[in-house]
């Protein structure tokens, strides 16, 4: 048997494809949902960091004040378990997003159920931010003001 050394058409097709879809995850920096999954994930494990980089309050607050704010909410709502999924986003414009999540408080309680809150997020500096003083209150105890 011989080989032709020809390349089956198929092959270069997929690995097109494989190379498009790679150099798109690797331009496309995080979405507005990836970044309210990384902010709630943190909430739930008291992640005060991660919480203080997805944060925007406003230019005048520091780092230090934002990370005294989500330590005494972490602390206060250390005790406090509930369960969360991305529902969805909106995007009004470029630069802001609206991301749906449905939230279930006291997941252990047999009477939990699920309500819906929405996390609004800006984008500055190329990075997505949650706007927590748009956050409901009613989302999580003590959230910084």
């Amino acid at each position: 048997m011989r080989a032709s050394g020809r390349v089956n058409w198929m092959i270069v097709v997929l690995s097109a494809i494989a190379v498009a879809i790679l150099g798109l995850l690797a331009f496309s920096g995080d979405s507005p949902n990836s970044v309210a999954g990384k902010f709630m994930k943190a909430l739930g494990q008291g992640d005060v960091k991660t919480l203080a980089d997805l944060s925007y309050y406003s230019p005048e607050q520091d780092r230090s004040q934002t990370e005294a704010e989500w330590s005494k909410t972490v602390k206060l709502g250390k005790h406090y378990v509930f369960a969360w999924r991305i529902v969805g986003d909106t995007r009004p414009a470029p630069d802001r997003s609206l991301v749906r999540i449905a939230v279930t408080k006291d997941v252990s309680a047999e009477s939990s159920y699920e309500e819906n809150f929405s996390l609004s997020m800006f984008k500055v500096g190329g990075k997505w931010l949650v706007d927590v003083r748009a956050m409901s209150r009613d989302m999580y105890p003590a959230l910084p003001r």
